[in-house]
């Protein structure tokens, strides 16, 4: 179980990286930033944290990954949460004013 415990606590300081990525790109989508806000929620699904995570914990005493469909949920919700915004650009494209020349 220490050993359990140790590696969960590495995982964290990765998982806080991610957050951040998350928390700054709510931000730009509160402050109608949509492009920048789809980057950096992508950037978050593709970060290597899980995989980092999910390498420490198999190797580690206990050989078995607690969070590893946390992790597959936690990517699929960046890449929704990244299109989402994507289509909020689009949306916001197609609703400004046509150049009538």
């Amino acid at each position: 179980i220490a050993d359990l415990v140790r590696n969960l606590g590495s995982c964290l300081a990765y998982y806080k990286e991610i957050n951040d990525m998350v928390r700054r790109g709510l931000d730009d989508l509160r402050a109608g930033r949509a492009a920048d806000a789809s980057e950096k929620l992508l950037e978050a699904a593709q970060s290597d944290a899980p995989s980092l995570c999910d390498l420490i914990l198999i190797e580690g005493d206990a050989k078995r990954n607690p969070i590893d469909q946390e992790n597959q949920n936690a990517y699929f919700l960046s890449v929704m949460a990244s299109d989402i915004a994507q289509l909020m650009l689009g949306s916001h494209a197609s609703s400004s004013p046509k150049d009538p020349s």
